[in-house]
């Protein structure tokens, strides 16, 4: 009885050490995701590091690359601009789309009483793309285009190839969790 014991236990801890070892994997490599509740759906958000992704700049509805863009063109569009995300470099999958996920930071409306602050803040994170260097991050909402494939553990596919920045009336918001007021 004893040596079976012995046989036993290594072989449990063997087990065990190669079941934790994948969980670690698969939670190293799994995008970091906020779910927040709406009054009629969950909005999911991710932060996502842009420093080792090859991300580039769209182009606008007059086929302008938003790479060209100056300050004045980013206030005159209400703070718009797009990048594109290579697909195999996006943490979600996203089985309909052949190469990019586009990222597009919405438009912030001008007759808000505070836009020029707003759309100031997306000036700086688009200078900060602009020149590449140190720690990209930027929070992205996943919704409209989202389909929720399992809750538990929590599985995600996009239905289209893009996204939005995170925004909340006008303004781009750079971080996870509840907005805060």
């Amino acid at each position: 009885m004893k040596n079976y014991k012995l046989i036993k236990q290594p072989l449990l801890f063997s087990i065990l050490l190669a079941t934790t070892s994948t969980l670690c994997a698969e939670t190293s490599s799994s995008p970091d995701i906020s779910i927040n509740k709406g009054k009629y759906k969950d909005y999911y958000h991710i932060q996502l590091n842009l420093k080792n992704i090859p991300f580039s700049f769209s182009k606008d509805n007059n086929n302008k690359n938003y790479s060209t863009y100056t300050e004045k063109d980013l206030f005159s569009n209400g703070g718009q601009f797009e990048i594109l995300i290579p697909k195999e470099h996006f943490p979600i999958s996203a089985p309909s789309c052949s190469s990019n996920i586009i990222a597009r930071m919405p438009w912030t409306n001008p007759s808000i009483a505070n836009s020029k602050d707003l759309v100031n803040k997306k000036v700086s994170l688009f200078k900060e793309l602009s020149n590449k260097k140190g720690d990209l991050n930027i929070a992205l909402e996943l919704n409209p285009y989202v389909t929720v494939l399992s809750k538990q553990p929590l599985k995600l596919e996009l239905k289209n190839c893009n996204v939005f920045y995170r925004h909340n009336k006008g303004e781009y918001i750079n971080y996870l969790g509840s907005i805060r007021k």
